[in-house]
């Protein structure tokens, strides 16, 4: 199964967005103070018409940045809708993989999470997992390497780690192929 991409923003930049106003709103002003200077000689009539031609383009405006905010909403309602789709979509490939699968904080080593085919296998509960570390798992002679293999990815590529030797909470030894890579999880 190909986990689909998360979403990303396509946004134009605040930067535009503020420029590209105050070039139009420059222009609007400049180009329609000059027209009506030449086409209006009475200076009370000018007045009224300036003052007309204000509140017109602070109406136009309001309604352009309603219009604006609305399809913004829609958009981030959109995004948030479609990462939340692809968070369960992730969520459930990493639950229902046929592999154990765990996540281990790189500092503490602590379990953070692991799948539903972990619990079986090594059959610790998730609770107790949570009260574990990797060294509670992996074969005493190998825990001296554990922080050196945890911190020596330095991007997300995952890295075949080799055959590895865990223990069960019955206390079995299992030969297993160990497959890491660094992610984030959980913001940290």
């Amino acid at each position: 199964m190909k986990l689909p991409k998360p979403p990303t923003p396509r946004a134009r930049g605040p930067l535009f967005v503020a420029a590209s106003y105050a070039a139009i709103s420059l222009l609007w002003i400049t180009g329609s103070d000059l027209a009506l200077e030449a086409l209006v000689r009475e200076p009370r009539l000018q007045t009224a018409l300036s003052i007309g031609k204000g509140y017109a383009f602070v109406m136009l405006t309001a309604l352009l940045l309603y219009v604006a905010m609305r399809h913004l909403l829609r958009r981030v309602t959109q995004s948030s809708l479609d990462l939340a789709a692809f968070e369960r979509t992730y969520a459930a490939f990493f639950e229902d993989h046929p592999s154990p699968m765990w996540v281990v904080a790189s500092d503490s080593q602590h379990f953070l999470v692991v799948n539903r085919m972990a619990e079986v296998v090594y059959g610790y509960s998730r609770e107790q997992f949570a009260h574990l570390t990797l060294a509670d798992v992996v074969d005493p002679e190998l825990c001296g390497d554990l922080p050196r293999l945890l911190h020596r990815h330095d991007n997300e590529a995952p890295v075949r780690e080799g055959v590895s030797r865990h223990r069960t909470a019955d206390g079995r030894t299992l030969q297993v192929e160990v497959m890491s890579f660094r992610t984030t999880f959980a913001g940290a």
